[in-house]
């Protein structure tokens, strides 16, 4: 049976009160009668805290209490414990506390909140429970490196995974908006080419190439033209200047006439000098004759070499004639070409460079609009990452509401506010997201302890946040309690002794 018993401790002399049933018990009696002294007695012993460390009576050696199996002795100089407990405490935690942490701002409280559930509900800061948010602990880490969330903050770690998304979320959409606007280049290259068109850069080039060609065909054939017309006037003109002379026959006959007169001077010669050897006698006309004879070889000589000279100079009449005549007659084989034709052909190669141009321009326009394609797919993926991220970045409220939701029948959740911070909300009937703190303290205290009994348990209610609660939930937190199989220890004053009740009911009504 679980039971409180106290003597010589604060202004207590002896209290006994047997907790007879589960539920709500509640301490009365006129104030300053020992109330709040047995509720910390109670709290020492049962949760090993206090926010006033309960004293010894004045006047008695030693104060002791004994509350379900635990014992506790106090002396002028130690507090002392025996004995083992036979329900659970709260392990240091104090409902109060979660009630109305002492700090100045919301925000600062409900993460001292949102801290104690988790602990209260064996939440840890445990990285893996955010890993499912973005597909996995590989894409996690992918994204949000394990040795960067290195706390043992379960709230600080949800604000750093809920930071780190959105910086990538935010990175994805600066590649995003990239990605538009490359597309939106790439579109415009291609925007007002008709890419149906020839484009074709081998067949394009060969065209051009050919046009070349026969445009420098036909300049060629101008510049031979001319150069043969050139050529035709300069022969007529040295034609006109070659002096009349002898013809080839004429030289030739002369020719052989001084060859014929060389023989016959020859041969006299012979004659003579035979003359001279077979006769002395004839020495004088010999050397007369052989005289004569010598002059006629000499004119001789000389017939021949002036119609060598006719010769040479008649073959090369000819050559020159032959030359000049074939001239004049290759310039009158050669053609005129017309201004027509050339501009033609010169026309043409421009068509043929517009149509490279042009090729060229398509390509580069049929180019961008696979790029500008490819890159708007590309923006749809990454509209659709970022998307992810945005609502991995929101979901982390639902890791956090998970790991207080481990607590039995927890009526909280948590969501992010718009400054990213997370906040404690419950369903009301005023709203169905009523922040934590805007709740009235009897809302908050009928949450708090509903959120703290557990079966064996012994919870501590101050008479404070005991009268804060309305009738209603004051029997709502007493049906809680018994259905938990908890004892919940609370006080209200009156002008009676010092005793303990169970709570009743029909305490209530009458009370109203």
């Amino acid at each position: 049976m679980a039971s409180i018993e106290i003597d010589d401790i604060g202004p207590i002399t002896h209290f006994d009160y047997e907790l007879r049933g589960h539920g709500v018990h509640v301490l009365r009696g006129k104030n300053g009668c020992g109330k709040s002294t047995i509720e910390r007695v109670v709290q020492l012993i049962t949760d090993g805290a206090t926010d006033v460390r309960p004293t010894k009576r004045d006047g008695a050696k030693r104060g002791s209490a004994e509350v379900c199996g635990k014992v506790l002795r106090i002396t002028e100089k130690q507090s002392r414990f025996d004995g083992e407990l036979q329900i659970e405490g709260l392990e240091n935690l104090s409902i109060a506390d979660l009630h109305s942490p002492k700090f100045e701002t919301v925000v600062t409280r409900d993460r001292h909140r949102i801290k104690t559930l988790c602990r209260i509900a064996g939440a840890g800061a445990d990285i893996t429970e955010f890993h499912y948010l973005l597909g996995g602990r590989e894409k996690f880490e992918e994204i949000i490196p394990r040795d960067s969330m290195k706390t043992d903050d379960v709230v600080k770690m949800s604000q750093m995974v809920k930071s780190a998304i959105e910086v990538k979320g935010r990175e994805i959409e600066q590649l995003k908006s990239n990605a538009e606007s490359d597309a939106l280049a790439q579109s415009t290259i291609a925007k007002w080419v008709d890419t149906a068109q020839p484009h074709d850069e081998s067949l394009l080039q060969q065209v051009w190439l050919k046009a070349s060609q026969d445009y420098g065909a036909l300049q060629e054939k101008r510049r031979a033209y001319r150069a043969g017309v050139k050529a035709a006037e300069e022969a007529r003109e040295k034609l006109k200047e070659l002096p009349a002379g002898k013809s080839v026959a004429e030289a030739r006959a002369e020719l052989e006439m001084a060859r014929d007169a060389r023989q016959e001077a020859a041969d006299a010669d012979h004659q003579a000098f035979d003359a001279i050897q077979s006769l002395e006698q004839l020495l004088r006309e010999a050397k007369l004759a052989r005289e004569t004879t010598k002059a006629k070889f000499d004119a001789a000589d000389r017939a021949e070499i002036s119609a060598q000279e006719a010769l040479t100079a008649a073959n090369q009449a000819v050559e020159t004639r032959g030359a000049l005549d074939a001239a004049i007659e290759a310039a009158g084989m050669l053609t005129e070409t017309t201004e027509e034709e050339v501009d033609n052909a010169a026309e043409a190669v421009g068509r043929a460079k517009d149509a490279a141009a042009l090729g060229l321009r398509i390509r580069q326009a049929i180019e961008a609009e696979q790029k500008a394609k490819t890159l708007l797919a590309k923006v749809n993926e990454l509209r659709a990452q970022a998307e992810r991220l945005r609502d991995a970045a929101a979901d982390v409220q639902d890791v956090l509401t998970a790991a207080i939701g481990k607590l039995p029948n927890c009526p909280l959740k948590i969501k992010i506010d718009s400054n990213g911070d997370p906040r404690l909300i419950t369903e009301t009937p005023r709203s169905p997201e009523t922040p934590f703190d805007d709740l009235s303290d009897g809302e908050k205290w009928l949450i708090v302890v509903g959120l703290a009994v557990s079966k064996n348990r012994m919870i501590v209610l101050s008479q404070g946040a005991w009268g804060e609660l309305s009738g209603e939930s004051q029997a709502k937190l007493h049906e809680a309690a018994m259905a938990c199989e908890c004892f919940v220890l609370t006080a209200k004053a009156d002008n009676g002794e010092l005793r303990g009740e169970p709570y009743r009911v029909e305490s209530v009504e009458a009370a109203q």
